[in-house]
């Protein structure tokens, strides 16, 4: 019974610690917006604050098919010009069989603070481009609006990828 208990607790530990890490769209900490260089590499010219991901095996009910959904979810603190980089973002989709990855739940935000404020500018949908790189491959690309150093960029996405056998890390 004992032996019983402890499978379950340490189940019950290990579902909770893979979600504590999950956060929430928008939500900041204000002394993200005050630091002013990296924490481990000073020299750094941007830095990601928070960073998650998930991937489940799921099965699509009208074709019967199992899939991977695979969430992302990223924060990253700008220092300086160099790290406007980090706001040229390219998502990858792989094509399976003629049949392509699909993203959705798409939301992309820059986060500036001036003056007491949080300015917020959101990544307008149509500057959101499809790039076919190959027959094996496309590339979703966009880049942040309104960068200036100091600036958070924060993006999130899911995929349904049609392949089990290319699990996303």
């Amino acid at each position: 019974m004992i032996k019983r208990f402890s499978i379950v607790a340490a189940l019950l530990l290990t579902f909770s610690a893979a979600h504590a890490q999950n956060f929430q769209y928008g939500k900041h900490n204000p002394s993200d917006f005050l630091s002013t260089k990296a924490k481990v590499d000073s020299t750094a010219d941007a830095e990601v604050i928070r960073e998650f991901g998930t991937g489940q095996i799921q099965k699509d009910d009208e074709t019967g098919r199992l899939y991977i959904d695979f969430s992302y979810h990223v924060k990253i603190k700008i220092y300086n010009a160099e790290g406007f980089k980090s706001g040229d973002v390219e998502i990858p989709l792989r094509i399976y069989n003629n049949a392509a990855d699909e993203m959705y739940d798409f939301k992309a935000t820059s986060y500036y603070h001036d003056n007491g404020s949080i300015q917020q500018n959101d990544v307008d949908p149509k500057r959101v481009f499809t790039e076919n790189k190959n027959r094996y491959l496309k590339l979703v690309k966009f880049t942040m609006p309104n960068l200036k150093p100091g600036s958070i960029i924060e993006y999130s996405y899911r995929l349904k990828r049609q392949s089990i056998f290319n699990f996303t890390s």
